[in-house]
């Protein structure tokens, strides 16, 4: 199996490098598919990823499948990759698995680096209004999640890919410490992009935040839309509930039907509705029985 993953990654890399994709596409006639489907969806983000290159730190360096993962990525060389961990562990590990990691991705010993201690007095002056010493900010950044997203504070990597073994809030606590949320945007959110057979839908926010009121929920949709659009995906946003239309009463189908209002409100550049139950967001013929 990883051989044969191997195989394709490194097919497929050199396909890239090799092909003027562009020079042959223009000689075949194609329809573009209207919707999004998963195969092109993946194509879609490699390719994005390839044309803006980044650096992406992986804190998780003794996960088999991120380990996996990081040899098809840079057999494919579509963005630069940072392991977290000592090298010696992560070469047993790869050796006991079958993975051969190509010397491209940088490996960066967690315990021995030329960082930690920068590392620790930007931490510290950072969450000095919490009483943070330099003390337990040492010990902060011996914590791949905390020292993988200062790599990413101190723009030594773009961006940050964890939540393999990690919690969603070991994740995110860190960023929400020191890199804080955009300009505007009020509340943290998260999303899932899932790709089904023939379509990819985008939920939010199934990580983050248990009970959100009328106005983060407005706010969740918002950034839930941009970030399906930064995928690829054109954006018609349902507001789910228990509740479709008028049909139901109680204060959560209520916090749902204001928070619509809001959206609707801000004269969003999509199309959103709600709330709605899922069955009728997700099937067409429901929805056109439920809600006309």
């Amino acid at each position: 199996e990883s051989g044969h993953q191997r195989k394709l990654a490194a097919a497929l890399g050199g396909w890239d490098e090799h092909v003027n994709k562009d020079e042959l596409l223009s000689r075949l006639s194609i329809e573009r598919p209207a919707s999004m489907t998963p195969l092109r969806f993946l194509h879609n983000l490699i390719e994005t990823a390839r044309a803006n290159r980044r650096s992406v730190v992986l804190p998780e360096g003794y996960d088999v499948r991120i380990l996996r993962a990081s040899e098809i990525i840079a057999r494919r060389d579509f963005c630069d990759l940072i392991l977290l961990g000592n090298p010696a562990k992560i070469a047993e590990i790869c050796q006991a698995e079958g993975i051969e990691l190509p010397s491209s991705i940088r490996i960066i010993d967690i315990e021995n680096n030329e960082y930690t201690e920068d590392f620790a007095a930007t931490y510290a002056e950072l969450r000095a209004h919490k009483g943070v010493t330099i003390e337990a900010a040492r010990e902060r950044m011996t914590d791949p999640s905390y020292f993988g997203t200062m790599l990413v504070y101190k723009g030594i990597a773009d961006g940050m890919v964890s939540g393999a073994v990690n919690t969603t809030a070991n994740t995110i606590r860190p960023s929400l410490e020191f890199i804080k949320t955009r300009p505007g945007t009020k509340i943290v959110s998260s999303v899932f992009l899932m790709l089904m057979e023939d379509r990819v839908l985008v939920y939010g926010d199934c990580a983050v935040n248990p009970n959100p009121n009328a106005e983060q929920l407005a706010d969740i949709a918002k950034a839930s839309a941009e970030t399906a659009r930064q995928f690829g995906v054109e954006p018609k946003v349902a507001m789910l509930s228990y509740s479709t239309g008028t049909s139901g009463a109680g204060a959560d189908v209520d916090v749902v039907r204001e928070a619509t209002e809001l959206v609707r409100a801000s004269n969003p550049d999509f199309a959103v509705e709600g709330p709605i139950q899922y069955d009728a967001a997700s099937n067409m013929s429901i929805a056109s029985t439920k809600l006309p």
